[in-house]
């Protein structure tokens, strides 16, 4: 190489080493400038900024954005990130144009904590506002690593919402004008997310917590679930004026295929999957009856389902190998009496509030009641029903009667002897009253009263009842009595299956009393 054209290659490099130099501090300057004049809510920190227009990288260390209260100090949300990386970054179409072109933006283990003043504060103010927001931005992919995220409430301090270990990373994500109208400011192609643990502050008496938790645009699949009251049961009794179930819900892992979420263009959110599974749900509810009840009315599932302020469609939920407990406690001097299921299976099909009328929701189940009992349900409804019209038919295979003694015998201070070897029933009802048709085949049915205290039967009352009891079903062709009752009265201030349980009483009862049959 001659000595002219070296001059001119090192003349050439220097000029481009300059260049670049010149090109970095401009384009920092004009970052620095982006976020020294946010909006007056918004302020950012960080401790060091490295600027590279030739990679089209940046990559700020210790970034703190806090977002204030409008004319306070008191902050609404506060976001820290070890290391905030942005790669291929159009920098002169940002400088020129005032838009902004990312291919890849991470951040490294972020932290944000946000403040929760009230019901439905929600919004982060602020971030809309001014001039100096570029008028578009577009992110070709968005990584967060390992991020904390905490929701807290602004005057207790107390946690509502608490995330750890959670990973994200979002494709084609684009904030415009047109994004920052809807409810959900931002678009974007696709996504994964997941996290190590979640809990959440379901109200004054109950929390959500899980383990990991995995969602992308196939499933979201959740680890470990829990759904209880945080309180002992006595410390809830101190707590409570009115009746209130004690329960725990664990669920050993809850899937939902094929997810999709999101805002209607009336704002409206909706939820839907194809598939839902329930794995190994086990629900335990105890209620103290020494409570004064709650005379609130109690919705029918239909009318909770129309009413729920969002759009629901799960086609199919499955709940596999589930348990159920029910302690109710109504004598002071006795322990609670308990019912309980196990080894329940479900199939529901169209829960949700978006079906077509005519389009009903279909429960089938099956399960073991209390020891050994095998029992079958098929419970329907339309959800569009304005009178809430629905209809439950069961099968109850052989139940020895004394089964039933752990849960009458505290609760209701009465044992029972005998067998009921098959029992069939249906209801068909509405939201105020119901119509009950049963058939049942026992044999040797007895009932004994109680003494007050609940230890010693009460033989003259015993007496008395079994006179009008039939103690053995008739010996027809097919060995069954036939129980019937029309017009029940539903009392609105209890559950669904109160309603359902006074319906098969009744039945009993004109099957099994001495009264001429056909």
């Amino acid at each position: 190489m001659g000595k002219r054209q070296k001059i001119i290659f090192f003349g050439s490099a220097v000029l481009i080493i300059v260049a670049v130099l010149v090109a970095n501090r401009v384009a920092t300057i004009c970052l620095e400038h982006m976020l020294h004049v946010l909006p007056e809510p918004l302020k950012i920190t960080y401790k060091h900024m490295d600027v590279n227009t030739f990679m089209g990288r940046v990559v700020v260390y210790g970034a703190e954005v806090v977002n204030k209260v409008e004319n306070s100090e008191t902050a609404r949300a506060k976001l820290y990130a070890e290391k905030l990386t942005v790669r291929k970054f159009g920098f002169w179409d940002y400088m020129l144009n005032g838009k902004m072109s990312i291919g890849k933006l991470e951040l490294d283990r972020p932290k944000l904590i946000y403040y929760v003043s009230g019901e439905g504060d929600t919004d982060i103010q602020g971030v809309t506002q001014g001039n100096s927001i570029p008028p578009k931005i577009s992110v070709d992919q968005f990584i967060v690593d390992n991020a904390l995220v905490v929701i807290r409430d602004a005057i207790t301090d107390s946690t509502l919402l608490e995330t750890r270990g959670l990973k994200a990373n979002f494709g084609n994500v684009i904030v415009d004008k047109t994004t920052m109208m809807r409810k959900r400011p931002l678009s974007y192609s696709g996504f994964d997310l997941s996290l190590d643990s979640l809990f959440f502050r379901l109200g004054p008496y109950e929390n959500l917590k899980t383990a990991s938790v995995a969602i992308n645009k196939d499933q979201a699949k959740v680890e470990r679930l829990r759904i209880y009251t945080k309180y002992s049961k006595n410390e809830l009794l101190k707590k409570i004026q009115v009746e209130r179930d004690y329960f725990d819900l664990t669920v050993d892992a809850l899937t939902l295929q094929s997810i999709d979420f999101g805002y209607r263009e009336d704002f409206t959110f909706f939820f839907k999957s194809p598939k839902t599974i329930f794995d190994k749900p086990v629900l335990k509810l105890y209620r103290n009856k020494l409570v004064p009840d709650d005379n609130t009315v109690k919705k029918l599932y239909g009318n909770i389902l129309r009413n729920l302020g969002f759009d629901l469609a799960l086609n199919s939920v499955s709940l596999n190998n589930a348990t159920i407990e029910y302690s109710e406690k109504v004598h002071l001097e006795n322990p609670p009496g308990t019912i309980r299921f196990s080894n329940l299976h479900a199939d529901i099909s169209n829960l949700g509030n978006t079906y077509q009328v005519g389009e009903k929701t279909n429960l089938e189940i099956e399960a073991v009641f209390m020891k050994s009992t095998p029992i079958k349900a098929n419970w329907y409804f339309d959800v569009n029903s304005a009178n809430d019209n629905f209809v439950f038919k069961a099968e109850v295979g052989k139940l020895l009667a004394q089964d039933m003694n752990t849960f009458s015998g505290p609760n209701l201070k009465v044992l029972f002897e005998g067998e009921l070897i098959k029992t069939y029933f249906t209801i068909d009802g509405n939201a105020h009253r119901s119509n009950v048709e049963l058939r049942t085949k026992y044999e040797d049915f007895k009932v004994d009263l109680l003494e007050k205290e609940g230890k010693r039967k009460n033989k003259l009352l015993s007496a008395m009842v079994n006179l009008v009891i039939k103690h053995n079903s008739d010996k027809t062709a097919d060995g069954f009595r036939e129980g019937f009752k029309k017009d029940i009265e539903r009392d609105p201030t209890k559950s669904v299956f109160n309603f359902l349980w006074l319906n098969a009483k009744e039945g009993l009862l004109d099957a099994m009393t001495v009264v001429a049959k056909k």
